[in-house]
């Protein structure tokens, strides 16, 4: 998918913001980190907001992300992760004018482009408020008039505005031709990374089971509530080795009673213990949870210690195997909240 960031992303806050504004920050750019690095989608900028950070003194440069982490509240993504997850998408060239070269046979005028909501007034300063009013303009008219640019299918990824998920723009611009055109456009906006997966097709992710989870208990309205857990890699392969991926509302029912599981929803779902004494390690014990009701179905196996999880596998109802991680034969070992 390609995304264009609004600058607000990176445009690093002053030290002498609230702190809650640099916890926003910090825990915001965290949060997209991953994504921003493993290149599964194309995240861009304009070169326009990328000079504005620059000229502002916002750009999130090493030295300046390392002075809000000290004074942040702990993130578990470290400073020089973000950074480097920053820098590839701030220069990720082409920039959004080179990827439209028609861009460059308009005139736009600046003060004509409207938004709405406001995405221009949250802008850290004036100018960065200027080229971001630009882009959107040149966004508008190249979906407007260049049906074949990459403008046509562009997500817009901003932060959080209430009851708003789209973002409508106006503008005014002289094409080549001398002719004046009033463009309108509307770009779908993207806040959180688990929105993008609302817009992929669930083959595309569902080996990545953390996301997952927290992408169904989203679905479920019940993301605040999840227990911490872990995802053994047999996770994974048990359900591959039976080739329940390709069974889509088997795989919805898996995740919706992990969900239920992690929530400790026990009115949703029957789960028992394996029963056998090498099934507790320490204060580990070994469960079975059904995911379908009929008898001859499929169980999940998982550890348990009070409200920690550790996923281990899919499997018949006839299977009573379970592995033993070696994490949990250490009393220290704590799994963290996702």
């Amino acid at each position: 998918m390609n995304l264009l960031v609004d600058p607000l992303i990176f445009a690093v806050p002053r030290l002498e913001t609230s702190q809650e504004e640099l916890d926003d920050y910090v825990e915001y750019l965290s949060s997209w980190g991953q994504d921003f690095f493993n290149g599964e989608h194309n995240f861009m900028v304009s070169e326009a907001c990328v000079f504005a950070l620059e000229n502002t003194g916002r750009y999130p440069y090493l030295d300046k992300l390392q002075a809000l982490w000290e004074y942040a509240s702990e993130t578990e993504l470290g400073c020089t992760d973000v950074f480097n997850a920053c820098i590839k998408v701030l220069t990720n060239m082409p920039y959004l004018e080179d990827r439209i070269p028609q861009l460059k046979e308009v005139a736009l005028d600046e003060n004509s482009v409207r938004v709405r909501p406001d995405l221009l007034q949250r802008q850290p300063d004036e100018v960065v408020i200027n080229a971001f009013q630009e882009t959107l303009g040149h966004v508008a008219y190249a979906k407007f008039s260049i049906p074949e640019s990459i403008a046509t299918n562009l997500l817009l990824l901003s932060y959080p505005i209430e009851d708003c998920s789209l973002a409508e723009i106006w503008a005014e611009v002289l094409a080549q031709t001398d002719e004046e055109l009033s463009v309108y456009a509307d770009v779908l906006i993207i806040t959180t990374p688990d929105e993008l997966l609302d817009l992929l097709d669930f083959a595309d992710f569902w080996e990545d089971t953390n996301r997952v989870i927290r992408w169904k208990a989203r679905q479920l309205q019940c993301h605040e509530g999840l227990s911490p857990f872990k995802v053994h890699t047999t996770f994974n392969e048990s359900i591959k080795s039976k080739g329940i991926q390709n069974q889509h509302s088997l795989m919805d029912r898996i995740f919706r009673q992990c969900v239920m599981l992690l929530t400790m929803n026990w009115t949703a779902i029957e789960a028992h213990e394996l029963g056998d004494p090498q099934h507790e390690c320490g204060r580990w014990k070994a469960f079975r949870l059904y995911i379908t009701e009929d008898a001859v179905g499929w169980r999940l196996h998982y550890w348990r210690r009070g409200d920690e999880f550790y996923l281990m596998q899919v499997t018949p109802h006839n299977n009573f195997d379970i592995d033993e991680p070696e994490e949990i034969r250490d009393e220290n070992f704590t799994i963290r909240s996702n």
